[in-house]
Formats: structure tokens, C-alpha cells, sequence
């Protein structure tokens, strides 16, 4: 018969089997843990969710399901890849729906909107050497006109000829 191994903090039994009448451990953590060759009852065992495998020491994927073994992971990636093909441009793949025909070959929207933009004419007006020197001259001119009547506004009102109001 096995020896029983009891709980210092709640009592009951460690391990998970016991006789009838017995009380098993409710602590999570004992200090004692489970006694040698018994499982441990609060590590889960690692089994592939899509096939079935014993997954404990390998190499395992998991996500929101559960653990996915490799040859699982790689054969539902593939399947979901079925209905995707690589953009002729950049090379990534996306849905076969949302590829558009364009001078020839097959594009992703992303490809499409930057040659589209290559495509349109310049936002800015091209200028040339003498039509910059010409604004130049017209915006200096600007300027000097506007300077000389500061001044002669200066040069009124110290002569006390600007009017009351300004």
C-alpha cells in the first residue's frame, strides 16, 4: 500500500488519489509538491490540439486553441496560403481578389497607388532662370514701396502733419 503523503497547511492528501473519506490538498502550491513518480496535478500536458500529440520536450506553437505541433502549424499555414499569390512588383504575398491588372502584370493596392502617383504631373509649376529672376525684382519692389511709405508716414507725423485720427 502507498504512503500517504498529508499537506502541512490544509491536511488533506497530496498526489490526488486517496482512500475514501480522505480529503485531497485544495492548496496550489504545497511546499512539499507531489510525491516522487506521481504527476504533477497542476502542470497540463502538452498535446497537439489538431492532432493528438504528445508534445512535452519538442518543438511546439502555441496560440489562442491550445499547443500546435510543427508538421500541424506548418500545414495550416499552407492551407490558408492556397488563395494568395506574390505581387509582381514587391514580391508580397496577398489575397488573388485584391491583385489588379496593370500595364501587364498583376499589382497589390499598395503598388498601384504609388505608380498612380508617379504617374501625375508635378503639384508645383517648373520656373526657370529668368522667370525667378522677374519675381525677384517684383517682390523686391514690393518691399521698396512699402518701406518708403513707412517713411514718409515717419516723416509727417515728427512734422505733426498726419490728422488726429491716426
Amino acid at each position: 500500500m502507498d504512503s500517504l503523503v498529508f499537506c502541512p497547511d490544509c491536511g488533506g492528501v497530496i498526489g490526488g488519489r486517496s482512500p475514501e473519506g480522505v480529503k485531497l490538498c485544495t492548496c496550489e502550491l504545497s511546499p512539499a509538491g507531489p510525491p516522487p513518480g506521481m504527476p504533477n496535478p497542476i502542470e497540463k500536458p502538452k498535446v497537439c490540439c489538431h492532432c493528438g500529440k504528445d508534445l512535452t520536450g519538442k518543438k511546439r506553437f502555441k496560440d489562442s486553441v491550445g499547443y500546435w505541433c510543427e508538421a500541424c502549424h506548418y500545414s495550416d499555414k499552407n492551407e490558408g496560403m492556397a488563395n494568395h499569390k506574390p505581387c509582381d512588383a514587391c514580391g508580397r504575398y496577398v489575397e488573388i481578389k485584391k491583385l489588379i491588372a496593370y500595364e501587364g502584370i498583376k499589382i497589390c493596392t499598395g503598388c498601384m497607388a504609388e505608380r498612380k502617383s508617379r504617374n501625375r504631373k508635378s503639384r508645383w509649376r517648373v520656373t526657370f532662370g529668368s522667370e525667378h529672376e522677374a519675381h525677384e525684382k517684383r517682390t523686391v519692389m514690393v518691399l521698396l514701396a512699402v518701406a518708403v511709405f513707412l517713411l514718409l508716414i515717419m516723416v509727417f507725423a515728427s512734422m505733426g502733419w498726419l490728422p488726429a485720427w491716426m
